[in-house]
C-alpha cells in the first residue's frame, strides 16, 4: 500500500507542476514610434534599451495605441481593437530607408504574475511564405512576471498571417492577429 501513496503522490504533484506552469500570460501590443521602442536609435543603426517601466505606463496611456489579450498555452487569435486595428489598414509596409519617427514598432509587453526567479523566454515569428523574415526574440521576465521585446509593425497587419508563439518555461503560447 505504501507504494501505491507514492505513486499517486508523484502523478499528482506533477500534474500539479504542469498546470502552474502553464499560466496565463497577459500580453499587451502597443504601437510606437521605432525611434521610442529603440529608446532613441533605430533599426538600421542600434536600439538602445528602454525601461520596463516605461513600457508599463505606455500600456496604461490611452493615447498610445494598444490591446491587450490574456493568452492560454495553446493556439488563439490575438484579436484587435477597432481603433488598433484602424492604424493597420493605414499602415505601409516598412521602409528602412524612411525616419525612425515615421516607421512603427509595436512593443510587446508580457506579464504573468509574480515568479520564483528571473526566466528567459522568446518570441517568434514566421510565415508561409515568408512575407516578413522569420525572427527570434530574448523576453526576459523578471520575478514580477514582466518582461518586453519590440518587432517591426507590419508584421503585426492581420493580412499578412504571421504566426507568433511566445515560449516561456516550455510552454508554448501561438498567437496570430485578427481583425475585430
Amino acid at each position: 500500500m505504501p507504494r501505491l501513496t507514492v505513486v499517486a503522490f508523484v502523478f499528482v504533484s506533477s500534474l500539479f507542476a504542469t498546470v502552474i506552469r502553464a499560466a496565463d500570460m497577459r500580453i499587451t501590443l502597443i504601437l510606437v514610434p521605432e525611434r521610442d521602442a529603440c529608446g532613441g536609435g533605430d533599426y538600421n543603426t542600434k536600439c538602445k534599451p528602454i525601461d520596463i517601466d516605461d513600457v508599463a505606463d505606455w500600456a496604461d496611456n490611452p493615447q498610445r495605441p494598444h490591446v491587450t489579450q490574456t493568452l492560454r498555452a495553446g493556439s488563439q487569435a490575438f484579436k484587435m481593437s477597432d481603433e488598433f486595428f484602424d492604424f493597420f489598414k493605414r499602415l505601409v509596409d516598412y521602409d528602412p530607408s524612411a525616419s525612425p519617427d515615421r516607421r512603427f514598432a509595436v512593443i510587446v509587453y508580457v506579464t504573468s504574475g509574480k515568479r520564483k526567479k528571473e526566466t528567459n523566454g522568446s518570441l517568434r515569428r514566421g510565415s508561409k511564405p515568408p512575407l516578413i523574415s522569420s525572427t527570434e526574440a530574448r523576453v526576459p521576465l523578471s520575478v514580477l512576471g514582466r518582461g518586453f521585446t519590440h518587432q517591426r509593425a507590419d508584421a503585426f497587419k492581420p493580412a499578412y498571417a504571421i504566426g507568433w508563439k511566445l515560449t516561456v518555461d516550455d510552454v508554448a503560447y501561438r498567437f496570430f492577429t485578427e481583425k475585430p
